[in-house]
């Protein structure tokens, strides 16, 4: 069950990561770097197609859900592939959530299944939110070149309506790379109370301390499961 998770007073204040979420972090960090990584390339392409038309792609319902599916290919991969700093190869089976800002009244819903999560996903939003509210204002102003029926949709239903995709694209990897600094500094204090297994892996040479092992998954081998229309 989703819950409104309150963005006043700072989610981060709450400090609500212990020593059982170590794997859950290593995972999210993993998922959030590569995703941080697919949104660049994704600006890139889009960028390319836009020169190549020299037009703008306005923000949709369509190209949104194709963009996120190109993210969502590469976080399922990293997920599937994480195997944090066992020593074995068997599946590390990690705990995950979700996050979203509502467009149209900017409430954020979180639904994760820890406290520690939860955290990370409201900080994650919390940019969302801040951006919501102020193209929500009563003296925002809608993009002049979009249409007038676009005017009246981002004003009465979704503010994203007056913007392009790219726009919405820069935000999703501004609040990535948010959360890839605050991934990083709670597993930072972790690694400084947990126990050094969590944050050590075998090598040739002995072991050797990190924060974050992430998997680099090849997609060739995923190829009949991704959904990226967007290559």
């Amino acid at each position: 069950m989703a819950l409104l998770y309150a963005l006043a007073g700072g989610a981060a204040a709450q400090g609500s990561c212990n020593c059982d979420d170590v794997l859950d972090l290593q995972s999210r960090y993993c998922q959030v770097r590569d995703a941080v990584g697919e949104w660049d390339r994704l600006i890139r392409w889009t960028d390319g197609r836009v020169e190549k038309r020299q037009e703008v792609e306005l923000y949709g319902g369509g190209n949104k859900t194709e963009v996120e599916e190109c993210v969502d290919d590469v976080i399922g991969m990293v997920r599937n592939e994480f195997r944090g700093n066992r020593t074995d190869v068997s599946k590390v089976v990690t705990r995950s959530g979700k996050g979203a800002t509502d467009n149209g009244n900017c409430d954020v819903t979180v639904d994760a299944p820890t406290a520690c999560l939860r955290e990370v996903l409201a900080n994650h939003e919390a940019m969302h939110h801040r951006i919501c509210k102020a193209a929500t204002s009563p003296d925002a102003v809608t993009d002049a070149d979009v249409s007038f029926i676009r005017q009246l949709a981002a004003q009465h239903i979704n503010w994203r309506y007056g913007t392009s995709l790219m726009a919405y694209m820069q935000e999703e990897r501004a609040a990535y790379s948010s959360e890839m600094a605050d991934l990083l500094d709670k597993l930072q204090k972790l690694s400084e109370k947990c126990p050094a297994a969590f944050f050590e892996r075998q090598t040739p040479t002995g072991k050797k301390f990190s924060l974050t092992p992430c998997p680099n998954p090849n997609p060739e081998g995923y190829r009949k499961e991704l959904k990226c229309k967007r290559l």
